[in-house]
């Protein structure tokens, strides 16, 4: 298997780390020559520029196309790694020594990528140990070959990625499931369609699931392979795919590796259009390279959870708190006389019952 490493400056990788986008125009400011390096669904990883010669992240190619900037913007907005089509275009024209003046509207190579991560500063890549100051774009590397193998295995500790929730609105792909950057351009009317018959994966497409697991299956295990041992990968996701989603995850990393089905509120007001029920919330899928390696980081306790506890009675167990220890349901095994220190036998008086026995 192939991967490549690309040179990026640190202002994309920081825009895009904020922005979290599905996908991603890791975009070259020649835009004359074709970019063949990969095949669909290889790993592309992101290398910053000197000084900062660590890898910071990464995707998964999906298709490249040239285009003049301001197509490029309409299509993928601030996927470009900037903030506006203006700061898209000062970021070109350093590359090309060339203004705005002689060159408004400039042709850049769009390298799309999918389902982009980003690597926390602690995990860093440093740069390959054959990587040569003369490399202007990037580099190919094979998983078969040493080198390769350093960039690709157990380097990261945590990743999480944001893939399309196959709703049958937001995936979008011609009948070839290949030409993606087309399919931008046609969603937002800036091209026509060639004649082209486009789709939706709608579930009346008998391709409904398996064209998304097709499409995620190889990611997982190309991110399987880049986590250490005692690392991590959450993945959002909603209801249309979650059962499939962990399955697979059962299957790439084993069931047992299952952390935690995560639920987070992404909605705090009710849809009355709702035909059924209204939702308001999403996963998240925890899971572990190898739940025998893996331990979780906790918070600190604050000093508002510490002023909670006291020891006036100088408990040689520590500082306590005083807590409810009665129970609305009846268990037998707690319904026992308790004598106290004073000889006085109390009786446990029915409901509440105590909790513990």
């Amino acid at each position: 298997m192939k991967m490549y490493v690309g040179i990026t400056d640190y202002d994309w990788y920081k825009t895009l780390k904020q922005a979290n986008c599905d996908e991603v125009n890791f975009w070259k400011p020649g835009g004359r020559t074709n970019f063949k390096a990969l095949n669909e669904g290889d790993l592309f990883l992101f290398k910053t520029h000197s000084p900062r010669n660590y890898i910071v992240g990464g995707g998964f190619f999906l298709k490249f196309s040239i285009l003049p900037s301001s197509l490029a913007w309409d299509a993928f907005g601030i996927a470009n790694g900037a903030s506006s089509l203006m700061e898209l275009n000062d970021r070109v024209y350093k590359y090309k020594k060339t203004d705005r003046f002689s060159d408004p509207d400039p042709q850049i190579g769009c390298i799309i990528l999918s389902m982009p991560f980003y690597f926390d500063e602690k995990d860093w890549i440093p740069q390959p140990n054959d990587w040569n100051s003369n490399i202007v774009q990037g580099k190919t590397y094979k998983t078969s070959e040493p080198v390769g193998l350093s960039l690709y295995e157990q380097k990261v500790k945590m990743i999480y990625i944001d893939p399309p929730y196959n709703t049958g609105n937001d995936f979008v792909y011609k009948d070839d499931y290949k030409d993606r950057i087309e399919n931008y351009l046609e969603q937002t009317e800036q091209v026509d369609s060639d004649g082209n018959k486009m789709s939706t994966n709608t579930e009346s497409n008998g391709r409904y699931h398996s064209d998304w697991l097709n499409m995620m299956y190889p990611r997982l295990k190309l991110a399987r392979n880049l986590l250490k041992d005692d690392g991590v990968i959450f993945i959002s996701i909603d209801d249309h795919e979650v059962a499939q989603l962990r399955k697979m995850c059962d299957e790439v990393f084993g069931e047992n590796n299952l952390v935690a089905q995560l639920i987070w509120q992404r909605a705090f007001s009710p849809k009355n259009d709702a035909k059924f029920v209204s939702n308001s919330h999403d996963y998240v899928l925890m899971v572990a390279k190898s739940i025998n390696c893996f331990q979780i980081g906790r918070l600190p306790r604050t000093e508002e959870a510490n002023a909670r506890y006291s020891n006036p009675d100088n408990d040689p167990r520590g500082p306590w708190m005083s807590s409810d220890i009665s129970v609305k349901t009846y268990n037998a095994a707690a319904d026992y006389p308790i004598t106290l220190p004073s000889g006085r036998v109390v009786e446990t008086p029915g409901q509440p019952y105590l909790v513990w026995s």
